[in-house]
């Protein structure tokens, strides 16, 4: 989800990446996955036929409206591993 004013709402035929990272403090381990590939903006009609069927829906970081659901379908998907910090 983006707000209104988001640069990431312009891209219509570029190619847009994704990341998503998690780390645990206490042990400094985690992930990281990237995908990259090709962004549609879901139709409003899309959003609300599908949202209840989502299991838990995402939260944007930053404070503010973000109304704008983008779909990103991958055609590059890595990911790594992270071991603890020394």
């Amino acid at each position: 989800r983006v707000s209104q004013a988001s640069h990431l709402r312009e891209v219509r035929e570029g190619v847009t990446a994704f990341e998503a990272d998690e780390l645990h403090p206490a042990s400094g381990a985690g992930w990281s996955v990237l995908a990259r590939g090709q962004t549609r903006e879901i139709p409003y009609e899309e959003v609300i036929r599908d949202l209840p069927q989502m299991a838990d829906v995402p939260h944007p970081l930053p404070e503010g409206v973000h109304n704008i659901w983008l779909a990103l379908r991958p055609t590059e998907l890595t990911g790594r591993e992270l071991g603890a910090s020394i």
